[in-house]
């Protein structure tokens, strides 16, 4: 049925559960409804509706259906295809690891298939309706069945047989089809039991017309036991390898060739054995592993050099590259080193090590460097490799289960501070942990927001010797990289030209002639197309905002065209784009300091092009982030509040046209109270009531700690700006928005955040030196704030500076209203 090589790609993806299903009535025909009888087709039904309703015989399913009653859909449509008995097909189905599955069928069938070979089957089933709001399911314990038409267990949602039926859930933003869409370009699919017609499969299929088989990520196949002539056509015209067969012959013919597919836990957790005080159930065990590596498993499974240079070109570092020791080892690596060294000999408390360097210093390489040779001294070094949210009731029910104590490394820690924080609160006493992070330094901030000064310490990475420097560019010497002649008589006179340069920006002068970065970037851009200049920004911006990257989907949607796909591991392209070292499913730029550059570039000069990027990704992200997916912390999630930070990422790239982008994504993100905070923070600068009006908004969306903050924010900042239009019942409502936001994350049980006392410490500061007076209630609320900040956060000097300053202003300044309106 494959060739050799077919079925090698197909091995891997099924090895890793990497391939997707979409199925169609096809898949169910040979299993039986409750009443005993064969589950019809499409076809038949189509019939059947059509003699119900007395309609011409050519009428199409969706007519007959659009003309039913609720009783008759209850009768003839949820009635039949409910409580079915599976089938050979569908059974077949669960022998197998499978990333998601989409199904164009109403019956439940391949639901009941799970719940009935629960002894043998791979995952468990999550059945989910198109009408429900987008989650991601990390672990691959259980599978989402995906049901794009409707789902007799949720007869109340409407079934989706009509364009016009399918025209309004897309109207309607339903994520799923929309995610769909975007995955079916660049995910590998097995689809079967369609042949092609229905009208929402073109639209699902119509972005895979040209660049689908560019993404070596296993080819995609349309299992169809009776092809035609356009069958043939339409599988060259959308990039799917035709098999003509059915879909249990071919599982069956798979499992010949490349054997059982292996279960979850072979698939996530590591052949090596840790000691345990008591071994963790499976689940938790996958859950962490699939969360976090085994760093030594990941060095053992690396023995080979990679056979590209795309390290050499500014591609983070893979575990080969580390074991293979391509890098430059720093001896500035030490000072992360050297401290863990230090806590393992006596962890007597869990401890968090932060190394921070501006972009391009090279910490990623810095971290992996560490982590690998903490791998040869220690059993329990971790790696993060989720670029979602965290299971951390999970990660701390393993964590405790371990003997001895444990290393986790963390790239970009500022995006999990969250996280780690919550599962450094959750651990057992006599469980402790290290994490190692790094972090960009404009990120200080926020580590310091999330976690406390004494438990954590800050190492400045980024500083190179000469002797270093030089290694580097005889490290490109021996990989035949080096351009300039000179350079290669000299290497040592070419030392001073990169002295200060971080490291990214380093190579990128090496491999371009020593030459200046501005005049690089410009070049590389001069040399690149419209398109790839297009594809490049939105991956570019993507890395911007948050360093790990963009899902490829999301970027290819964002951009547009398949210029995006051909970037990709083109290191001869001017902007090349690479795969995440750690999950292929994420692209970034090759060059991390070329790409800061050019968005920083284009921000200034060519704000337009910008300004589309923004859009595009603003809307390719738009069906990814729900309320869940920002509970869960998805990847998406977090893009996406970094790409709306309207103080530090939207107004300082597009200036001028910062609203213009709030306003051309609204249609899609209105309902998120993110939104319309920073829109609001941004408006404060040009229409301060317009930027109140915006506050309110998002809290009327949601009564939420955030919003509560940022109205306090706006309003503070309104009663001293603006003493005309705002005064005390202004500056009453904000400090009482503050108390509410502190009793809120209190209730949550979560940590509590600084900012809602940052805000309200800073709003009475300034109302007090403008010339304002504090009840007796406001001012029990201050000291109760000031206890409560204190206690809460002992090492924040901030506060106790506060306290201070209100203690000897209040001595000098007496309330005017000594009345107590509470």
């Amino acid at each position: 049925m494959l060739t050799d090589d077919q079925v090698a790609q197909v091995q891997r993806g099924m090895a890793r559960g990497k391939y997707n299903l979409l199925i169609g009535a096809g898949v169910s025909r040979d299993s039986m409804t409750g009443a005993g009888t064969g589950v019809i087709g499409a076809e038949e039904l189509r019939i059947r509706l059509c003699d119900l309703k007395g309609l011409n015989a050519g009428s199409s399913l969706s007519r007959a259906a659009s003309y039913l009653s609720a009783k008759e859909v209850a009768e003839h449509l949820t009635a039949p295809f409910r409580n079915c008995k599976p089938g050979p097909t569908v059974l077949s189905i669960t022998d197998w690891v499978w990333s998601q599955i989409f199904t164009l069928n109403i019956d439940d069938a391949l639901e009941n298939a799970y719940r009935e070979s629960a002894g043998t089957r791979r995952q468990y089933a999550i059945p989910i309706n198109y009408s429900r709001p987008y989650e991601t399911f990390r672990q691959l314990n259980g599978v989402p069945i995906i049901h794009l038409h409707g789902f007799v267990q949720e007869p109340d949602t409407q079934y989706v047989f009509s364009t016009k039926d399918y025209g309004k859930a897309l109207g309607d933003l339903c994520a799923w089809m929309h995610v769909l869409s975007q995955l079916i370009e660049t995910e590998p699919f097995i689809i079967s039991g369609t042949s092609l017609t229905e009208p929402d499969l073109e639209f699902y299929l119509s972005k895979r017309a040209a660049g689908a088989k560019l993404r070596a990520r296993g080819p995609s196949f349309l299992i169809e036991p009776y092809p035609d002539a356009g069958t043939e056509l339409d599988c060259e015209r959308f990039g799917l390898t035709l098999v003509e067969s059915n879909l249990s012959d071919f599982l069956s013919y798979l499992k010949e060739e490349i054997g059982e597919s292996p279960d979850v836990s072979e698939i996530v957790t590591p052949s090596s054995k840790l000691e345990y005080r008591k071994a963790p159930d499976t689940f938790t065990e996958v859950a962490f592993y699939s969360d976090f590596d085994l760093v030594s498993e990941k060095i053992s499974g690396s023995p080979e050099p990679d056979s590209d240079h795309s390290f050499f070109f500014g591609r983070p570092p893979t575990w080969s590259n580390i074991v293979n020791k391509v890098d430059v080892i720093l001896k500035e690596q030490l000072r992360l080193k050297d401290p863990a060294y230090d806590w393992y000999a006596k962890p007597i408390s869990s401890r968090i090590l932060v190394g921070i360097g501006q972009p391009g210093a090279g910490k990623t390489t810095t971290l992996k460097r560490v982590a690998a040779e903490l791998s040869d001294e220690f059993d329990n070094v971790f790696y993060l490799k989720s670029q979602d949210g965290l299971d951390t009731q999970s990660d701390i029910a393993f964590l405790d289960s371990l003997e001895k104590p444990s290393i986790l490394c963390v790239d970009n820690i500022a995006e999990r501070a969250d996280n780690i924080q919550a599962i450094l609160d959750g651990l057992s006493d006599t469980t402790k942990i290290l994490v190692v992070g790094v972090e960009r330094n404009y990120r200080q901030r926020h580590l310091e927001s999330v976690f406390d000064d004494g438990q954590m310490d800050l190492v400045r990475l980024g500083f190179w010797t000469r002797e270093e420097r030089l290694r580097l560019i005889e490290s490109f010497q021996t990989a035949g990289l080096v351009g300039q002649e000179e350079a290669l008589k000299s290497p040592l006179s070419y030392v001073k030209v990169i002295e200060k340069a971080p490291a990214a920006e380093a190579v990128c002068m090496i491999l371009n002639d020593f030459r200046p970065l501005r005049n690089i970037v410009a070049s590389l851009w001069g040399d690149s197309n419209s398109d790839q200049r297009t594809a490049y920004l939105v991956a570019a911006l993507a890395h911007f905002c948050q360093p790990q990257g963009v899902r490829f989907a999301i970027a290819s949607a964002a951009a547009k065209h398949d210029d995006i796909t051909r970037l990709v591991g083109d290191s001869e392209s001017p902007l090349p784009l690479t795969e995440h070292a750690d999950d292929h499913a994420f692209i970034l730029p090759l060059n991390a300091v070329v790409a800061s550059r050019l968005v920083e570039m284009t921000g200034k000069e060519m704000t337009h092009r910008l300004l589309d990027a923004f859009i595009g990704l603003g809307k390719a992200l738009a069906p990814y982030v729900t309320r869940l997916t920002i509970v869960q912390q998805t990847a998406e999630a977090r893009l996406a509040g970094r790409l709306f930070n309207v103080e530090d990422i939207v107004r300082p790239l597009l200036g001028d046209q910062w609203d213009t982008f709030f306003e051309e994504v609204k249609p899609t993100w209105k309902w998120n109270s993110r939104y319309w905070e920073q829109r609001a923070l941004g408006m404060a600068v040009v229409d301060l009531p317009l930027a109140v009006q915006y506050g309110r908004h998002a809290l009327a969306i949601e009564d939420h700690p955030f919003p509560k903050t940022t109205l306090a924010k706006l309003l503070f900042q309104q009663v001293i700006e603006q003493p005309g239009l705002a005064g005390p019942t202004e500056f009453d409502e904000a400090m009482n928005l503050c108390r509410d936001a502190f009793r809120l994350e209190k209730d949550d049980g979560r940590k509590p955040s600084k900012v809602p006392y940052f805000v309200f410490f800073g709003g009475v500061k300034s109302y007090f030196e403008s010339g304002g007076c504090l009840s007796r209630r406001q001012r029990l609320l201050v000291d109760k704030a000031c206890s409560d900040a204190t206690t809460t956060f002992p090492r924040e000097n901030s506060f106790f500076e506060f306290a201070d300053y209100y203690k000897a202003k209040f001595a000098d300044r007496q309330s005017t209203d000594e009345r107590d309106p509470a």
